[in-house]
This record gives C-alpha cells, sequence and structure tokens, in this order.
C-alpha cells in the first residue's frame, strides 16, 4: 500500500478507481450492501495483511485452532481534493 504522506494515515488504492462512481447515500444498514469501493479498499486490507513483514499476528489462518487470535480492521473511503 502506498502512504498519501508520512503525517496521515491514508492509504491510496492500488488500482485505478476512476471507473468507480461514488455512492450517493448509504444503503439500509440492517440490508446493507457494500459499495464497489468498499469492497476493493477490503481486499486491498486482506492483501496487504497476509504479504506485510512489519509484525506478526495470528489472525486464525494457522491450522491450530488454540492459536487463533482475533482482530478486527475495517476501511473507511474519503475522498482526497486533487492538487491544483
Amino acid at each position: 500500500m502506498m502512504p498519501l504522506d508520512d503525517d496521515l494515515c491514508f492509504t491510496l488504492f492500488k488500482k485505478d478507481t476512476a471507473g468507480y462512481s461514488l455512492p450517493e447515500k448509504f444503503t439500509f444498514p440492517f440490508y446493507y450492501q457494500p459499495h464497489p469501493l468498499c469492497v476493493l479498499a477490503a481486499e486491498q486490507l486482506q492483501d496487504e495483511l497476509s504479504t506485510q513483514n512489519e509484525w506478526l499476528h495470528n489472525f486464525g489462518l494457522e491450522e491450530d485452532p488454540n492459536k487463533i487470535i482475533g482482530k478486527m480492521f475495517g476501511v473507511l473511503l474519503v475522498k482526497i481534493p486533487k492538487e491544483n
């Protein structure tokens, strides 16, 4: 993932997102359909977590059920204004 700025905690999409439109409103929270950009962001986060080497954490992906340690992650999409 590419950091936007050393002082900020944002990660840019690796894939081109120009073909995606932004949602006009949230969907009903009890029957939520994730926006395609959210799905793309979640997939990118999952890929980063499975390939990163900065820290070790057992996400329950190993076969030993006694070593499963849960962790919850989320994504928040924001639109960054283009610089002039």
